[in-house]
């Protein structure tokens, strides 16, 4: 069964909510971590409703309602939401307030709202929606987890339409209890020189990317999604095995992928594990990147996801994410590659093609 990508939006730290653009505008970033750009969130959100959700919360309904109202789904049989860490500032609100208060007169609000799954059900609550409600939180790879969910739901014959999402926020407190750990960078970066440091440790980053997934074809489709596979603490051979199954399973091979889009971060040691898988298995592809605008965090790969679609439909790659050129006539196939830059875990692959 072939499934369409009808709607598609994201929230992060460039420009992006607006998708008649396509990165055409950059801007530069400064400080420990990149937050959002943040649409005008009342034009989706009433103002007394807006004012008790969490920044999480706020991006991910409206990103949510931006790919749905693309799409022209009013209320989709299946959400699915995958995110790295859920929503931190509810949690670390209501875990302050529970030392402060010594366990005594606590509000429930925060406790509500902490969650994994709170950015699903306040979809489906703002909607109406009765259907089956998912959240995965499975570290880097939760979002890959949600589209593996919604198309065994679509090969089942059951589904029309599918909301899927990965999101994840960034706060000082899980900055600070990373960057002992050494995930970040100590050295200022900017967009240009992140990908040529020669040092550990990458830029956090948060943002919400949601897409529909329906079994028709429209006018507003931008692409098909074949297939997504995930590989946990994957050797050198056997991640090269389970890539050629993957193509093949798929009826392609190497020389069919066109363009490659890969999670380069600006961790040195990552970074090259990407460079060398790409260019021993994909030498005639188009090498395509994007964390340097968007920064590191556990739904990052979403944005690729978000990446991938626009090329194929606009059949352009803007010059900001072109990594490696190859001449490419026309753009049918992307893959999408990605693993946990830290731990060298949880590697994922996702298939697009052309619709």
């Amino acid at each position: 069964m072939e499934v369409y990508i009808n709607g598609i939006s994201a929230i992060s730290p460039q420009k992006t909510y607006d998708n008649s653009l396509f990165l055409d505008e950059i801007t530069e970033y400064s400080g420990d971590f990149l937050k959002v750009f943040k649409p005008n969130y009342k034009e989706f959100i009433k103002p007394n409703l807006l004012r008790r959700m969490s920044g999480i919360i706020r991006m991910g309904v409206v990103s949510a309602r931006m790919a749905m109202q693309e799409a022209n789904v009013e209320n989709p049989d299946a959400i699915i939401v995958g995110t790295g860490l859920g929503c931190m500032t509810d949690t670390e609100k209501f875990l302050s307030s529970l030392i402060n208060n010594k366990e005594t007169f606590l509000t429930p609000t925060s406790f509500i709202q902490s969650t994994h799954n709170t950015v699903g059900a306040q979809i489906a609550v703002m909607i109406s929606c009765n259907n089956y409600n998912m959240t995965y939180v499975n570290q880097n790879i939760a979002f890959e987890t949600s589209l593996l969910d919604a198309l065994m739901m679509f090969e089942e014959g059951k589904l029309e339409n599918v909301l899927v999402g990965g999101l994840d926020e960034i706060i000082s407190e899980i900055y600070e209890l990373k960057k002992s750990i050494n995930a970040w960078k100590t050295e200022p970066a900017t967009i240009s020189n992140l990908l040529s440091s020669k040092t550990r440790g990458c830029i956090a980053g948060e943002g919400s990317t949601f897409t529909v997934l329906s079994s028709n074809k429209t006018e507003q489709t931008y692409a098909k999604f074949i297939d997504v596979f995930t590989i946990y603490k994957a050797t050198e051979d056997s991640l090269k095995a389970k890539l050629f199954q993957f193509l093949e399973k798929n009826n392609l091979t190497i020389n069919d992928i066109d363009v490659i889009v890969t999670g380069n971060n600006g961790d040195y040691e990552s970074d090259e594990m990407y460079n060398v898988f790409t260019e021993s298995y994909f030498p005639k592809s188009t090498q395509v990147v994007y964390k340097h605008l968007i920064g590191e965090h556990g739904s990052a790969s979403a944005f690729g996801y978000w990446l991938a679609a626009k090329i194929l439909k606009t059949q352009t790659i803007p010059e900001i994410v072109n990594y490696r050129k190859k001449e490419t006539k026309k753009i049918k196939n992307i893959l999408v590659y990605n693993f946990d830059s830290y731990f060298k875990n949880n590697y994922s692959f996702v298939l697009l093609q052309e619709a």
